[in-house]
Order: structure tokens, then sequence, then C-alpha cells
């Protein structure tokens, strides 16, 4: 569980809007949006800042790229990417990225550098980043941004890992009392480092690793992040994603788990103190 002190915050905070009747100033503020859009076996994941800020991590396999893009202009027709973040090279992550760059305007693309892959796929998806001339930077461990009052820092392990899925990018996003946290592709490696390390935050809302991989989502890991709400990125696949002992872990710590195979695309919004997962109310702890 969260710290004391942010217990005790969050009730005083209550007192004080009981007491100023603020709660109908809250309800009308803009929302951080989640959205993890259905993209067959793959990710994608969409993020929403309150002042309208738009960021995708990773946009599926090659031919999910369309689906993604109209996904994007469905929510804003006009929208430009101010963050464009690949977690790690696989194609079932960035594949899509080449739809992404050839119809709308990305300003800042970022990507582990530590990653040495040559595949076509991801070569073509650097050349368009070159060419559409956005910042292109380095997803560094600890890079840290702070947008409309949300924070938003890359926390995995500061190590070159033998394998892209190791060296995942891992998201890591705060917002007044919400936290939610974005896994890539990471395995047990990366996670066991991250325990050790305590750069596993308590969350409210986790993309679950590896499309429930049961290579990842180790129990220390799981444990660690307590999340309300699981949300496993997956589609018909041979790999046996996800593990139904990954699963099961999810549950036995209380986390209600959904999957875009399953219950299509998920949108996670939060106004900071409450949140739901489309129409489902979840608590904030």
């Amino acid at each position: 569980m969260k710290k004391l002190k942010k217990i005790l915050s969050i009730t005083l905070l209550f007192s004080v809007m009981l007491a100023f009747g603020a709660f109908k100033v809250h309800a009308a503020t803009q929302l951080l949006e989640i959205h993890h859009i259905k993209v067959g076996q793959g990710d994608s994941t969409y993020v929403e800042l309150p002042d309208g800020t738009d960021i995708l991590i990773d946009a599926g396999k090659s031919g999910a790229g369309t689906t993604v893009v109209n996904y994007l202009k469905a929510q804003e027709p006009t929208i430009d990417i101010e963050y464009l973040i690949a977690t790690h090279p696989d194609a079932d992550h960035v594949g899509g990225m080449q739809s992404v760059f050839n119809s709308l305007k990305v300003k800042n693309f970022l990507y582990p550098t530590d990653t040495a892959s040559t595949t076509i796929t991801w070569t073509n998806v650097v050349n368009l980043a070159k060419k559409e001339g956005c910042v292109i930077a380095n997803a560094a461990s600890g890079k840290t941004f702070n947008i409309a009052g949300v924070i938003i820092k890359f926390i995995q392990p500061n190590t070159n890992y033998s394998t892209d899925n190791g060296d995942s990018v891992v998201t890591y996003i705060d917002y007044r009392y919400a936290e939610i946290l974005l896994t890539g592709d990471i395995d047990s490696k990366t996670e066991s480092d991250m325990v050790v390390k305590a750069l596993v935050p308590n969350v409210d809302f986790i993309g679950v690793p590896h499309h429930g991989s049961s290579y990842s989502s180790t129990l220390n890991f799981v444990k660690k992040a307590d999340p309300e709400c699981a949300v496993i990125s997956v589609g018909t696949n041979s790999y046996g994603h996800p593990g139904s002992t990954i699963i099961t872990r999810y549950k036995s710590i209380g986390s209600k788990v959904y999957r875009t195979d399953l219950n299509g695309t998920l949108v996670y919004r939060t106004d900071g103190y409450t949140a739901k997962i489309n129409t489902l109310s979840l608590p904030i702890k």
C-alpha cells in the first residue's frame, strides 16, 4: 500500500473539498486518458494528457498501423503526436509506426538507443523519423517530463540487457493521486532488477508486461506494483499469451484483469481522484 502520508493527505483534501463544495470543480476538469488500442497480437497505447498533449506508445504490427491512425483521428481529426515512444524495436510494437509517420505529424520520437536491432521494419521506422524532421531522443532511464501537472518518467533499469525485450522502456505516469505503469515487453530479469533497485511503484493501473507472457509478471514484481486494474494487450498467437498463471496472479492480489482480445479497446480515464475503465468505476488507492 502507498505511504500513510499519502492516505492522510487525500483524506484531508476530501475534508476540505466537502467543506467548500469543491467536488463540482474537479468534476469539470479535464481527464488523463490511457487508451489500450485493440491491435491484435501487439501493443499500442494512446495517452492524452489533461492539456490535450498527445502521446503514443508503440503502434502494433505494420498491418495495425491504419487501425491506430484511424483510432487517433477518431479522437481528434487534426491530431498531432507530441511524443511517439517506441518501447523497443520488435515489429509487433513498432511496425504500425510507419503508418503513423506517413499519416500524422510527429514532434518528438523517443526510443531506447541501447537496442541494436537492424530489422527492415525498425530501419524503416528510424528513417521515417529522420525524414519527418522531428526531435529524436533516447528514452533513457530517469528522463522525466512534467506536463500540465502530470509527471511522466522512464523508470526501466539503467542497464543494457542482452535482449530488446529486456531493454523495453517502462513508463510511469503520476497524476495527482492516480499512478500508472506501462511496461512494454520487459522480462523476468528486468523485473527482478527493478524490484531489487526499488524502481517498482505501487500503482492503480498497469499495462501488463509482454502480452501476459509467463516469462514476465513475476510474483515479486506484481506484488510491488499491486495494481487495481491490469490490461493485457494481446491477440491470436502461438506463444500461449496470456499465461493462465499470470491472469491468476493478478487476480490473486485483487486486480481487475482485462484483455484487448476479449474486451476490445480499453480506456482508463481519471481526474486524479477517481477513475473508470470504459464505464466501470475503479478505486484510486
